[in-house]
């Protein structure tokens, strides 16, 4: 990774779409340029739309998103990375964890969508294998290709949804979208062309590809955010199979700061 590195505008006079190289630069300033630039052109044209190649690990996806719901616009965000998921029936890896962000604003509870195409993002089963405990069944397969409850066994995730039966092949298509859309639309790498996430790829350059859109939904319907507030309502005061569980709902209180829960540091590390 370069300490420091030029933006370069290789497409960039569209009125509402850019693509950028950032020579092997620190991704989350490239990408929180990438995001503000999306939203300088939905100001104008309503959606903006910004690609970057040659780049790096991006941080949090969701970070982008959250930019644009401050300025009442639609945010999506989404990167691919190195391979640590095998597709569907196979016992080797080709993509990524290619995680998908969305923001919307909702008056004083927006939607925020973060998640991985993946069961679960690699930093859970490094948790599971420091507590030594089993990780679930469905999260990772063994090098036979065979779902595995041993953090030391797993050398491949597995889709979103696990094996086939339990629809993991739609987790597999997702995460084929996202590398479409970031690494093969940017003209990045993507896929087994990304360096891998080990010692055998730390001297290589990732050149991952991502995509930043900031839409501004007053062009498409005036009401938008009302309709939105609306449909959270909606789906929140759905009658529940446990009066004492709440629903789970992808959603940020924009007034109220939450935390992740403190991690047990009595437990073994």
């Amino acid at each position: 990774m370069q300490h420091f590195c030029y933006i370069t505008f290789i497409q960039g006079a569209d009125i509402n779409i850019s693509k950028l190289g950032d020579c092997n630069g620190l991704d989350v300033v490239i990408g929180s340029f990438c995001i503000y630039l999306a939203i300088k052109k939905s100001k104008t044209a309503g959606v903006g739309w910004v690609w970057v190649k040659k780049s790096n690990l991006y941080g949090v996806s969701g970070w982008y998103p959250m930019k644009t719901i401050k300025e009442s616009f639609v945010g999506i965000s989404m990167t691919n990375t190195s391979p640590l998921m095998a597709p569907t029936r196979a016992k080797e890896v080709a993509l990524s964890t290619n995680p998908i962000a969305v923001g919307v604003p909702a008056g004083d509870n927006h939607f925020l969508l973060d998640m991985a195409t993946t069961a679960v993002a690699l930093g859970k089963i490094e948790v599971q294998r420091r507590k030594d405990e089993d990780i679930p069944e469905g999260w990772a397969q063994n090098v036979e290709g065979v779902s595995t409850t041993g953090p030391e066994k797993a050398c491949c995730f597995m889709p979103l949804g696990g094996a086939k039966w339990n629809s993991g092949y739609k987790g597999y298509a997702l995460a084929s979208v996202v590398d479409i859309l970031t690494g093969v639309m940017a003209g990045a790498n993507y896929s087994t062309k990304i360096r891998k996430w080990n010692s055998l790829g730390c001297n290589e350059q990732a050149d991952l590809g991502q995509m930043f859109v900031a839409i501004n939904p007053n062009c498409f319907d005036p009401d938008f955010e009302t309709n939105m507030c609306d449909l959270n309502n909606r789906l929140r005061n759905s009658k529940p199979v446990f009066t004492e569980c709440s629903l789970i709902y992808c959603t940020f209180a924009s007034t109220t700061t939450k935390r992740m829960p403190m991690l047990d540091l009595s437990r073994k590390f």
